[in-house]
C-alpha cells in the first residue's frame, strides 16, 4: 500500500463515524425515492477542508512519534492548498525534527516573508540557533517578540541565542588577550589546562564545550611576555550508521549540532547488524565519551577502544544500533517542544 493510499485510508476511518451520523433514513412511500439530504448532511469536500484534515492528521502523527508519515500528510495538504501557512509551518518543523535544518530554514524564511507571524519567527529563530547562526537567531527572535511580546518560548529561545553569542564573543576576546604582547614587562602565570564540560541549558538540551581557562594572573617579570598555552582541541567525533536506516547518521549529526557538538564525519558499518548503540573512545577521552553518553540520555554503552576501532583523525566513535531510531525521534521531538517550536 502506498503512503498516499495509507493516508487516505486513515482520513476515511477518522471521518467514518461522524459521516454515518448524518445518513438519511429510508425514503417514505410517498416520496418515490426522491429524498433530498438536509443541508447538515452534505459533506464539505472542498480543497481547504481536505487540506485542514491532512494538517490535523500530520499533527497527530507528529505527536505519536512518526515524523515521516506526518511530513507526508503535510505534503498532501500542500498539494491541495499550496499557500496554507499551517501546512508550510508544520512541514518545516518536521524537517527540523528530522535534522534537515537547511530545508527547514529555507521554508520558514519564505513563510516569514509572505506571512510573518510570531510563531513563524520563533520557529525560524530556533532553527538558526541550531545551525549556530546565533546573531541572526537573536535578531529574528526579537522580531517574534515585537509581534507578540507575551510568548515565553521566543523569550526563552532569545536568551539561549544571546548566551551562545556572548560565549562566542568571550572566546574571541580571550584569544586576543592571550596573544597580546604589548606590555613586555608582564608575563602570564601558568594556568591549569581546560577540561571538557557538559552544560544543561534546558531539559534535554546540552552543550558540550571546554571550560574557560581561569583568568590569567600577570606578574611583573624582567623577561618579555610568554605566549599563553593553546587550549586543548575539542574531541573529534565520527557517527557511524550500524542499523541500516537511511539518513540515520545525518539525523544524529543534526541533533548533536543543536547541542553544540560537532561531527567530524559520517559513515556506515555493514551489514547493519548492530542492535545496541555504543560509544568508543581513544585513550585520554573517557570524560568526553561519558559526557556524550549523558547528552544522549545514557542510551549508548561507553567502551574503551584501541586505535583500530576508530577512524583516522577521530577521537570518539558513536555507533548507531537498532535502538537509535526511537531514541533519536523522542529526543528531537522533546528538544523542539521545549524550544516552543510548533
Amino acid at each position: 500500500m502506498s503512503q498516499h493510499t495509507t493516508l487516505m485510508f486513515m482520513l476515511a476511518c477518522a471521518g467514518l463515524l461522524p459521516a454515518c451520523g448524518h445518513l438519511p433514513g429510508p425514503a417514505s412511500q410517498g416520496s418515490q425515492g426522491n429524498h433530498v439530504a438536509p443541508p447538515q448532511a452534505r459533506i464539505d469536500d472542498s480543497p481547504a477542508t481536505r487540506s485542514a484534515a491532512y494538517c490535523k492528521l500530520g499533527k497527530r502523527l507528529q505527536e505519536v512519534g512518526d515524523p515521516r508519515a506526518a511530513l507526508a500528510a503535510y505534503r498532501e495538504a500542500l498539494l491541495l492548498t499550496p499557500d496554507s501557512t499551517d501546512a508550510r509551518n508544520g512541514a518545516a518543523v518536521l524537517h527540523a525534527q528530522l535534522g534537515q535544518l537547511e530545508t527547514a530554514r529555507a521554508m520558514l524564511q519564505a513563510l516569514a516573508q509572505e506571512a510573518p507571524t510570531a510563531r513563524t519567527y520563533n520557529n525560524l529563530g530556533y532553527v538558526l540557533y541550531l545551525q549556530g547562526d546565533h546573531a541572526q537567531a537573536a535578531a529574528v527572535l526579537r522580531q517574534s517578540l515585537q509581534l507578540d511580546n507575551g510568548q515565553q518560548p521566543a523569550r526563552a529561545n532569545l536568551d539561549l541565542a544571546i548566551a551562545a553569542l556572548a560565549r562566542s564573543i568571550s572566546t574571541v576576546d580571550a584569544a586576543d588577550a592571550s596573544a597580546d604582547a604589548i606590555a613586555p614587562d608582564l608575563a602570564p602565570a601558568s594556568a591549569p589546562a581546560s577540561r571538557l564540560q557538559l552544560t544543561q541549558s534546558q531539559p534535554n538540551i546540552f552543550t558540550l564545550s571546554w571550560r574557560d581557562a581561569p583568568v590569567i594572573a600577570r606578574t611583573a617579570l624582567p623577561a618579555p611576555a610568554k605566549p599563553a598555552a593553546k587550549a586543548a582541541p575539542l574531541p573529534r567525533l565520527e557517527v557511524i550508521n550500524g542499523n541500516g536506516e537511511t539518513g540515520m547518521a545525518a539525523r544524529m549529526r543534526g541533533m548533536l549540532g543543536g547541542m553544540g557538538i560537532s561531527v567530524l564525519r559520517l559513515g556506515n558499518q555493514r551489514p547493519y547488524g548492530a542492535q545496541a548503540s555504543s560509544i568508543v573512545y581513544r585513550p585520554g577521552h573517557a570524560e568526553a565519551a561519558a559526557a556524550l553518553a549523558l547528552a544522549l540520555g545514557g542510551m549508548p554503552q561507553v567502551q574503551a577502544s584501541d586505535d583500530s576501532g576508530i577512524g583516522t583523525g577521530a577521537d570518539l566513535r558513536l555507533l548507531l544500533g537498532k535502538d537509535a531510531a526511537a531514541s533519536l525521534t523522542a529526543s528531537a521531538r522533546q528538544q523542539l517542544t521545549v524550544a516552543g517550536i510548533e
